[in-house]
């Protein structure tokens, strides 16, 4: 049995001790099992999809039977020439065959059921080519005695099979083939791709060749929003969870953001902790290549074949990080988009319902800094909500591995990064305070603005320009821009002194061993350097990063705040005012109809103890000029607003026909 574990984690200069590379029958069968299981799993979730109509034959369909038929018969004969020559049982020919014959009944079940790919098969025939490749180079490069030629055919047949269903599933049957669903042309293509397709990107090919050819892309060129963002639903599902929320004791509107986001930011948490993952695991392979061209030839059990073997796993490595931290932006775009769209829709709805109050606390340009910068804001940090915990953590792995490499040296290095965590920490508290002043410049500039253009005639009439002029300039010049360039400044300096923090752990942490140290991991070779300078490379992006997740994630805090106080403040009654539809043009409607009623009426506004307004009874008709006149106070606006909903209603009815 080859131990990739051992090879990979042995201590330093020593290799391991184990046989040739060979795929025992125990591994090869065991992962047979899992492929029975997932293959019994698809066939179980395949039950709730609804039947479609047969499609036709084609060849594609045709190469596809013939390959299963092929796999079918190869495994067959697996089982039955062993038998034949009284050898010992072979349990993981059995499970070939089984898995085989399950993989045929799912081939022929999805088929009728789907007109996609099916993400199992896919991923069965990849590991079953891969299986037997090694199984197939085992046979020929480990059989002691003469080689059985049909036991090797049967295995190259296998093979063959295996290539053959898996270009047959991955590949897209013609148009005529195909199963037409409603609107079939305007569906999302990431939607109907299969699992390497969406790993690798395929899908978006057509649009990459369109815009290649044409330099340029038209609106037609690009492709839908996903589903679950397409329409109003996700806007009515997030303001009904809201309404609930606020009917509770403590509304939260973080907790609710998180009921519609939560799904997506775990799989793409999966997807990240795998491409941190194969990341950490790339220096310790590193470790052992080195160790491997300095023992190779001069001790006796050390082949050719490990040095592959470690070579192709650092590839591999390097392909599944790259392909999982994509998916793993990709599928954080979902939440991103979600929570910008909803809290834009929450936003325009607070607005139109905002009573007369809260609206004298929200002016219009506060309003638009909340769709224009805050929303946003919270938006983007979803992008970032993963550092929180990835990066602290990659840190402590990656100073706990240099530690397994460089004994008590790495101290030195941890003590550089306390002192950087130290330093950035306080750095973004003057950023925090500066952005705080900003926020605050900015929404006086945006109150005196709205103020000049709500009262643009008065500017004009009496020449006011230069003076509305000369105000919002100073603001801006003066304090605005002012507090803008301290947020700059400081920010350059975090980023100046995690870039620095790098290279000064690596110096400090080397200096520190050769000096004090130099013999308890061995001398300071191109080894143990190379080494710690893959672990250093790897804590570079979490402390460069830092100071920038830290100022998103106090720019997000801030937004959040204010969006939230716009969101829980005070709205017009929606049972103050019955409002009724009324058709002018309906062949009922008369003069004598009545339009605007109060009866009984009693109103006072939100923050009024004693009511405003009492007994307060109104009937306007049709066509009927009405007009109020009193003093100043008497509560001539009181009754308007009464009328609009803006007071509170005390007891009493209002109803409106019409708009």
């Amino acid at each position: 049995m080859y131990d990739l574990g051992s090879m990979i984690l042995a201590d330093r200069d020593t290799w391991p001790r184990v046989p040739p590379i060979e795929l025992t029958c125990g591994i090869v069968g065991k992962l047979y099992a899992l492929a029975i299981a997932a293959l019994v799993i698809g066939l179980v979730r395949l039950r709730k999809v609804e039947r479609r109509a047969h499609r036709a034959q084609t060849w594609q369909l045709k190469i596809k039977y013939f390959a299963l038929g092929l796999a079918i018969s190869s495994s067959a004969l697996l089982v039955w020439l062993p038998a034949q020559a009284s050898q010992p049982f072979d349990m993981t020919a059995v499970l070939q065959l089984f898995s085989t014959c399950v993989a045929l009944v799912l081939s022929f079940a999805h088929g009728r059921r789907s007109r996609l790919s099916s993400d199992i098969l896919l991923v069965y025939w990849l590991f079953s080519a891969i299986a037997t490749t090694a199984q197939l180079r085992s046979l020929i490069k480990h059989s002691t005695d003469s080689l059985d030629i049909s036991v090797l055919v049967a295995y190259v047949a296998l093979l063959g099979a295996s290539l053959t269903a898996l270009w047959a599933e991955a590949t897209a049957q013609p148009s005529e083939s195909r199963i037409h669903l409603p609107d079939d042309d305007k569906q999302d293509p990431a939607e109907q791709a299969h699992i390497f397709s969406r790993l690798i990107f395929a899908w978006a090919t057509p649009a990459i060749n369109a815009g290649y050819r044409r330099n340029y892309l038209d609106i037609e060129h690009l492709y839908g929003m996903p589903r679950e963002l397409m329409g109003d639903q996700a806007n009515v599902e997030f303001l009904a969870q809201w309404t609930r929320s606020q009917a509770q004791s403590s509304p939260s509107l973080l907790r609710v953001m998180w009921s519609g986001t939560w799904r997506d930011i775990l799989w793409s948490g999966v997807y990240l902790a795998i491409s941190v993952g194969s990341q950490l695991l790339q220096p310790l392979l590193l470790r052992r290549i080195i160790t491997f061209f300095q023992v190779y030839g001069t001790v006796k059990g050390v082949e050719l074949d490990d040095g592959l073997l470690l070579a192709a796993a650092m590839g591999v490595l390097g392909l599944v990080r790259a392909t999982a931290f994509q998916a793993y932006w990709l599928r954080l775009m979902l939440p991103f988009m979600w929570v910008d769209k909803v809290l834009s829709a929450l936003i325009f709805r607070k607005v139109l319902h905002l009573s007369s109050e809260s609206r004298s606390k929200h002016t219009v340009g506060e309003i638009v800094s909340y769709l224009s910068v805050d929303a946003d804001r919270i938006a983007v940090f979803v992008n970032y909500i993963h550092c929180l915990w990835c990066y602290p953590l990659q840190i402590t792995v990656v100073m706990y591995m240099l530690y397994q490499t460089m004994g008590r040296s790495c101290l030195a290095g941890v003590a550089m990064l306390a002192i950087n965590a130290c330093a950035s920490t306080w750095l973004a508290g003057f950023v925090q305070a500066h952005v705080r002043d900003f926020f605050n410049w900015r929404d006086q500039r945006m109150r005196v603005i709205t103020e000049a253009m709500s009262n643009m005639k008065s500017v004009k009439l009496y020449s006011w320009q230069s003076a509305f002029i000369d105000r919002i300039c100073k603001i801006r010049d003066a304090n605005e821009l002012h507090s803008l360039r301290k947020v700059g400044m400081w920010k350059a300096v975090m980023n100046t002194s995690s870039s620095l923090t790098t290279v000064l752990i690596g110096l400090v942490t080397f200096a520190t061993y050769e000096v004090f140290d130099g013999v308890s991991h061995g001398p300071l070779t191109s080894k143990l350097i190379f080494v710690s300078l893959s672990y250093f490379l790897l804590i570079q992006e979490p402390i460069s990063q830092g100071p920038f997740i830290m100022t998103q994630f106090i720019n997000a805090a801030k937004s959040y705040v204010r969006v939230c106080s716009l969101a829980n403040s005070a709205e017009l009654d929606p049972v103050a005012v019955d409002r009724k539809e009324y058709d002018r043009d309906s062949p009922i409607a008369s003069a004598n109809d009545i339009l605007v009623s109060v009866e009984k009426g009693e109103f006072k506004w939100l923050t009024a103890e004693e009511p405003t307004l009492r007994n307060i009874d109104i009937e306007c008709k049709r066509d009927q000029l009405v007009a109020v006149i009193g003093r100043v106070g008497a509560g001539k606006s009181s009754l308007v607003s009464a009328i609009l909903g803006d007071m509170v209603k005390s007891r009493g009815s209002v109803t409106v026909r019409g708009s």
